[in-house]
């Protein structure tokens, strides 16, 4: 129960951010979430996949260079 009440409540902090995102965008220029909705809806949930995993591809790699970088601070520092 407390996985998916977290799960709910991030997709509904998520969505707000959406609706921010989609008001404030200047025309020609969107955001990867404002992009990502616009291929969603015109039906094109493919290319929305692949969108989400190159997203989620460089977010995972970022973390693993950030946790890899950490590990050696901490290392040093004893």
């Amino acid at each position: 129960p407390a996985f998916v009440t977290a799960w709910i409540l991030m997709v509904v902090l998520a969505l707000r951010e959406l609706s921010a995102s989609v008001l404030l965008y200047p025309s020609g220029q969107p955001t990867l979430s404002v992009y990502m909705l616009d291929l969603w809806t015109k039906g094109s949930l493919e290319d929305v996949s692949v969108v989400a995993f190159i997203v989620l591809s460089i977010v995972l790699v970022l973390l693993a260079l950030r946790s890899a970088t950490g590990r050696k601070i901490d290392q040093t520092m004893l």
